[in-house]
């Protein structure tokens, strides 16, 4: 540094002229080696910031576009997956005991939802002491004797576009297409990756082994554990989100899906004999109140025709007959007339309802209006993983007094229709 430039150094910066040179240039470099490492760090930082901000969201994207789980509660806790069915069918040395039928029978043919549920007996909720998933027998059975599982002849009934698989075993389903009744998604089946779409018990295991079925003889468990009134096939993440929840805890979020949803809860709680909580009546009841003409779904017709199935010998056993089963809980209501009949064929109209059933719904109802439900949720949650409840004939609007009833439809997945509890059973026929 020549003479002149030391002296402008010294003026503009007196403190550096004060310096060695040695001392000067090292922390010159010093100063580099901070700026190229604080640039090397921005760098990195602002990479690892774009590759998250790209990988997230897609996620947000589809997040804000699903359709949200809705909890009435609480959501289920992480422990819920232990307790999901498996998917293969139970080994072939698994039996289905005698006696493996419902211990009631369904509701009466064209019964009301609503009418259903201010018969329903009100208890408190059991401990759940003791209960294990084995003590509703081995998942899959074949309880109706036609050679396939419970799970695959819920799949063929429930999916479309089904493909058999290609070893001659016609049951067994390789693939198709569901329209999950709970969410509405569509979810791909594939037997390579079966796990993508669960069978769901309506009312859980969990649900019924507090209500009521702890009382029910292990053959009756295992006619409730496959039993199709009370199975869908569902997405895995549905499944898993509502998993043993009862009706004040979870519901499906349309109106249209909660009110089939909680009429076949219904249908199959009379089929048990069990009973309701508190909560759980009361949500149920704010549900019907937004569709009171919503009918319970039932294999039972106006033909009063049996054509099988795993509740045809108990058809003629009254709707809810606690004076004689053991299986339903003491208290409460002591169940449906069994006096009101199906459509007249001459006039094509309805009876009328029994004053008893009149005078019960009424107090239902005002019970209803003095104490509201707010069933709005308390909190959502997009559902863990991938599909709603197909709408039933049985829990469409009821058609107007001056139109005949049309006779259901059947197929061999649908339920089977059985006698009117009023009507004899005709016995086998040559």
């Amino acid at each position: 540094m020549d003479s002149k430039a030391a002296e402008a150094v010294a003026a503009d910066f007196p403190e550096e002229s004060m310096l060695p040179s040695r001392a000067r240039r090292l922390r010159f470099w010093a100063m580099i080696s901070a700026w190229v490492v604080a640039l090397v760090l921005i760098a990195v930082v602002g990479g690892a910031l774009r590759e998250a901000l790209v990988d997230v969201s897609p996620a947000v994207e589809q997040e804000s576009f699903s359709t949200p789980t809705i909890y009435l509660t609480s959501p289920p806790s992480p422990a819920a997956a232990t307790d999901q069915p498996p998917i293969d069918p139970a080994p072939a040395s698994a039996s289905v005991p005698a006696g493996a039928v419902a211990p009631h029978p369904q509701p009466a043919y064209r019964t009301l939802a609503i009418k259903l549920l201010a018969l329903m007996p009100i208890k408190a909720v059991q401990s759940a002491a003791g209960y294990q998933r084995s003590k509703f027998g081995a998942a899959w059975l074949d309880v109706n004797n036609n050679g396939c599982d419970t799970r695959n002849d819920i799949l063929r009934r429930d999916l479309s576009n089904v493909k058999p698989t290609l070893d001659g075993h016609d049951c067994l389903v390789q693939s198709g297409q569901l329209s999950d009744p709970y969410s509405g998604d569509t979810v791909v089946f594939d037997r390579k990756n079966p796990a993508t779409v669960q069978i769901d018990q309506a009312v859980s295991l969990s649900d019924a082994w507090r209500k009521g079925g702890q009382g029910l003889s292990l053959a009756q468990r295992i006619a409730f554990a496959n039993d199709p009134l009370n199975l869908n096939a569902v997405a895995a993440k549905t499944a898993l989100s509502k998993h043993n929840a009862d009706a004040s805890a979870w519901l499906p979020t349309e109106m249209d899906d909660r009110c089939s949803y909680v009429a076949r809860q219904l249908s199959v709680k009379v089929s048990y004999g069990l009973w309701l909580s508190q909560d759980e009546h009361d949500v149920m009841a704010a549900v019907l109140a937004n569709c009171p003409q919503t009918l319970a779904p039932s294999n039972r017709t106006a033909s009063s025709k049996q054509l099988g199935g795993p509740m045809a010998d108990d058809a003629q056993q009254p709707l809810i007959a606690p004076e004689s089963s053991s299986a339903l809980p003491s208290g409460g209501q002591s169940g449906l007339s069994t006096s009101s009949a199906p459509p007249s064929p001459e006039n094509g109209s309805e009876q009328a309802e029994p004053a008893s059933a009149q005078a019960t719904a009424q107090q239902s109802s005002s019970a209803q209006q003095s104490t509201p439900v707010q069933i709005s949720p308390m909190s959502t949650t997009t559902p863990f993983l991938p599909t709603a409840l197909p709408t039933l004939p049985e829990c469409s609007t009821p058609p107007s007094p001056s139109a005949s009833p049309q006779p259901e439809p059947s197929s061999p997945e649908s339920i089977q229709p059985g006698p009117s509890p009023s009507t004899p059973n005709p016995g086998p026929t040559s």
